[in-house]
């Protein structure tokens, strides 16, 4: 849970404010677990998604559901998560749920832009900090506020 987001962030050596946001963002996605997450649903439900965002495959689109700290979904992310840290996910998806998997790529997702092209430092710099506008890192702005609010409860704890 906590302590092992905890001893990576300490490693990281990074903003507070970072911390509190990563926190507040796996807090949110993955309920309250603090544990990697597997999207929920049967075959049947992803059918819809066979198609879209380089799923090619029939079955792509429960191959390639939302696995993880942060849910990493369609075969694109995978390839791109894959390159990026040198691993083979296309391949093998559910290496997604390892801890230290899923910590890389909650980590430069949100550090590096990987998931929406926005970043910890757009939102959290020297000029700037803005809880609500930050969950455009992960998502447009679905629960901004919720994890706005969980955000600024960390930063208070830290």
């Amino acid at each position: 849970g906590f302590e092992y987001f905890l001893s990576k962030i300490e490693q990281a050596e990074i903003d507070k404010r970072w911390i509190a946001y990563i926190l507040a963002t796996v807090w949110h996605e993955t309920l309250h677990t603090m544990q990697p997450v597997s999207e929920k649903g049967n075959y049947k439900h992803f059918k819809n998604y066979e198609h879209l965002n380089g799923n090619i495959f029939l079955g792509d689109g429960f191959r390639y559901r939302g696995r993880g700290y942060v849910p990493l979904l369609w075969r694109d992310n995978y390839e791109k998560f894959g390159r990026f840290l040198g691993l083979e996910l296309v391949g093998n998806p559910d290496s997604v749920l390892i801890p230290d998997i899923a910590w890389r790529i909650l980590f430069f997702g949100m550090t590096e832009g990987l998931f929406t092209g926005e970043n910890l430092l757009k939102y959290f710099n020297e000029v700037n900090t803005n809880w609500i506008e930050a969950r455009k890192i992960i998502h447009d702005s679905d629960d901004a506020e919720q994890v706005a609010e969980q955000a600024k409860k960390f930063f208070e704890a830290l």
